[in-house]
């Protein structure tokens, strides 16, 4: 679990440092709770560009975090 810390910094680099579309992604899947199948249809995407690119938006966010990030999901 986050502190409100740990939260306010993810949002502020979630509006900082993603570009609209990853921005897009993240509130479908991550807020949401939308699948990836979902989204993908959503988007007009193939599923498995929304894979790949939900694991790299993750893994870039954990490591602008020192690795302090985990989405707690799979989606």
């Amino acid at each position: 679990p986050f502190s409100i810390a740990a939260w306010h910094d993810l949002h502020q680099r979630i509006d900082r440092e993603l570009t609209d579309p990853e921005r897009e992604l993240w509130e479908l899947l991550y807020y949401q709770g939308v699948s990836q199948a979902q989204a993908a249809e959503l988007l007009g995407l193939p599923e498995r560009t929304i894979r790949r690119h939900w694991l790299l938006l993750r893994e870039r966010l954990a490591q602008s975090m020192d690795g302090d990030f985990s989405s707690g999901t799979e989606n």
